[in-house]
């Protein structure tokens, strides 16, 4: 296809127009919905915009805006067609840009190309090159690159391609979010390439030939290209190549090249950075905290608001020992077991990045099992996962599958570890479970609190990159492992036994929070010591029952220089399970706190008024003016440091006063409110007088409600 000067000159024209154009509105907008692709952008209404899908792909919502997602597979991608004289195709004959907001889930270095063996060491995460083109991709060597492929000889008959990359030895986790920018400055030739408004690399071309970008899709086509999420096509469209585990937001194609200041306020908006700087919840980082009930019931107990879903039938009984209930299973049973998805939530896979700790108090059915199984694991699907083998060895895993993966896997290289045959038993014990990426990357096993195996694998980005080698998707299972068909109908590695306590976190526990975790998990009540005031605050692993005298109240109200505290509970009454509460006694000393037997006796409920009160079980790590804590009778501004486990607090923020005293707690409130006795009695949306009896009728006055004071003007 020989070029003649007129059409050079043309381009020319076209490449200064589009070098000139407005930039803030994209000639192709790709976005999701719970069908797939969804096509917007200046040059939506085009007729040569059809979608299409190939492999493995899906579209789920997050949970925390509401928004769908695309996620693509190693043999699964997005696309979108065009044509060379449609406004994408212009766009693309000119200075461009393009931006896209995504998840890489794939460890750098391994992709999915039939025609090569399965792997290959490139992925394409938005591309177009193989018929020509563009791609942003990365490898195992260089980390993430914009390589574009043109026309190196316009004027000849015979194509001949060159390719040009900028790149920079930059590596992002998996598990979180980040925006890329691409421009291609065609007037200037010049490169660049950034990611979350910060320019990774640039790069200037000396080409003594015309600098144009003639070779859109397939060079011997003008109609029907394809730009690909996920992964690319050759000249033959009917398999992928390069393709990879990726959830996009969205992707845009911006015609002109954007100016630095111009990426840095794409990337300064309140969408994109609900993704890239995504807010934590709290300071605990566990995301499962399975409580078991009677009848099979089961509730996660945490701040993350996921629930566990039951699979099949599962049993629960009474741990008279133990005080709470636990799982039965007595046979291997691949349809019974409990689950989370946690990809829905994606503050958990951005914890995920760099870390992951199991905890499980179990007693194993058999200390030889038939087969491998598992008391809590998300391996299969994607992840860490804890196998009890044939031999009564314990091993702590995990595949690099993907997000609805077909099951191959995308690498593993990296920190398994294992303890000798025969560590398994038939007794009650207590496992815990650490994967740790930030340093130096490693994985430990500890029985009953103490350490029985670490493997450390270093820290060389150019196999492992900064993170966790693991994709932290898909679900966790309970009385099992997560299998790779993500239908929850059956599981992998069924459990047999005794399941009491299984929870998750998205950090690495250490060796002080393994022993004050067994500590806790083999009693059944707890010491708490009240200071001068008769004051304590305290989270307990277990449903509390209060002795009498002591008073539980929750952090009802901030009101800046003072707490308004509710009191939920007096002596007698059970307290739900880790419950963060303040406690009065009207004394100083030691009092013994004691688990409830909850098959005679119930807990309050007290879960429809809010408590601003947060506690763990764990040691907790705290930058100086980050939270509340107690001392003396008030709540003041906490130092940096660590704070112990069991530990309460309520977050601070940076412009708050430096502490707040404490309203309605052993002595009366100043307009003489009153507090009700119990949350028993605290109906929600009633009115109550200041004495804190029920008002059925309130006239105009001063009145309690929903436990704060209201003036009602009747």
């Amino acid at each position: 296809m020989k070029k003649t000067l007129l059409s050079c000159m043309a381009m020319f024209a076209c490449a200064g127009l589009m070098a000139n154009a407005e930039v803030n509105q994209p000639v192709l907008s790709l976005s999701f919905d719970q069908n797939g692709l969804v096509v917007g952008g200046t040059d939506a209404a085009s007729e040569s915009h059809a979608t299409r899908t190939m492999g493995t792909v899906m579209t789920f919502q997050n949970m925390l805006d509401g928004k769908w997602l695309g996620a693509t597979e190693q043999n699964g991608v997005f696309a979108v067609k065009y044509d060379a004289n449609d406004g994408v195709g212009q766009a693309l004959q000119g200075s461009f840009t393009i931006e896209f907001l995504a998840n890489v889930v794939t460890n750098a270095g391994r992709s999915y190309t039939p025609k090569e063996s399965g792997e290959s060491g490139t992925i394409k995460i938005f591309s177009t090159e193989q018929g020509g083109g563009w791609t942003i991709a990365k490898d195992r060597k260089d980390g993430l690159f914009f390589e574009i492929g043109f026309d190196k000889t316009p004027d000849d008959d015979v194509l001949k391609n060159e390719y040009y990359k900028v790149c920079d030895k930059f590596y992002n986790p998996t598990g979180r979010y980040y925006q890329y920018v691409a421009v291609y400055d065609q007037a200037n030739h010049v490169l660049k390439l950034f990611c979350n408004g910060q320019l990774v690399a640039s790069k200037e071309t000396a080409l003594e030939q015309i600098f144009v970008f003639p070779a859109i899709g397939e060079t011997s086509r003008e109609k029907g290209m394809d730009l690909f999420l996920g992964g690319d096509t050759g000249q033959d469209p009917t398999y992928i190549e390069n393709g990879n585990r990726t959830v996009f937001v969205h992707a845009n194609i911006y015609p002109g090249a954007m100016t630095d200041e111009e990426v840095a306020a794409q990337y300064n908006t309140t969408e994109v950075k609900a993704y890239t700087e995504m807010k934590t919840v709290g300071h605990t980082a566990m995301f499962i905290d399975a409580v078991f009930g009677k009848d099979g019931a089961v509730k996660n107990n945490t701040a993350f608001n996921q629930t566990l879903e039951t699979a099949g039938t599962m049993v629960t009984q009474w741990n008279a020992e133990q005080m709470r209930y636990e799982t039965v299973q007595d046979t291997a049973n691949d349809q019974n077991f409990y689950y989370c998805d946690t990809y829905k939530d994606l503050r958990v896979t951005e914890m995920l990045a760099d870390a992951l700790s199991y905890e499980v108090y179990m007693k194993a059915g058999t200390a030889t099992p038939a087969a491998t199984m598992s008391p809590i694991s998300m391996q299969q699907g994607g992840g860490f996962g804890v196998e009890f083998q044939k031999t009564g060895l314990v091993k702590f895993n995990f595949n690099t599958y993907g997000l609805r993966s077909l099951k191959g896997n995308a690498g593993n290289d990296g920190p398994h570890c294992s303890t000798p045959a025969g560590t398994l038993s038939t007794d009650y014990d207590h496992y815990v479970f650490v994967a740790n990426r930030p340093g130096s990357l490693y994985s430990r096993i500890y029985k009953n609190g103490e350490l029985l195996v670490e493997n450390v694998s270093g820290n060389d980005p150019n196999v492992l990159g900064t993170h966790l080698p693991y994709t932290g998707y898909q679900w966790v299972a309970i009385g099992g492992d997560a299998k790779w068909k993500a239908d929850h109908s059956t599981c992998d590695f069924p459990f047999q036994g005794n399941i009491s306590i299984a929870r998750a976190w998205g950090k690495a526990l250490t060796e002080e929070d393994v022993t004050a975790l067994y500590a806790q998990a083999t009693s059944t009540s707890s010491v708490v010591t009240f200071n001068e005031y008769g004051l304590a605050t305290v989270c307990l692993p277990f449903a509390a029952k209060l002795p009498e005298g002591v008073d539980a109240y929750i952090g009802y109200k901030d009101y800046g220089n003072a707490v308004f505290t509710m009191k939920v509970a007096k002596g007698g009454d059970v307290l739900p399970y880790g419950l963060p509460v303040l406690l009065a006694y009207g004394k100083t000393g030691d009092v013994t706190i004691s688990a409830a037997d909850l098959t005679v006796e119930s807990a309050l409920e007290i879960s429809d008024y809010p408590n601003q009160l947060e506690g763990s079980f764990v040691t907790t790590q705290m930058a100086a003016g980050d939270a509340y804590v107690l001392s003396g009778n008030a709540f003041v501004k906490c130092e940096a440091g660590t704070l112990p486990a069991k530990a309460v607090w309520f977050n601070a923020d940076v412009n708050d006063v430096d502490s707040k005293a404490l309203e309605n707690v052993v002595r009366p409130d100043p307009v003489g409110v009153k507090a009700v006795e119990s949350a028993q009695k605290l109906e929600k949306d009633v009115y109550y007088d200041l004495e804190g009896r029920k008002v059925s009728n309130p006239g105009r006055g001063i009145y309690i409600k929903n436990g704060v004071k209201v003036f009602n003007a009747r």
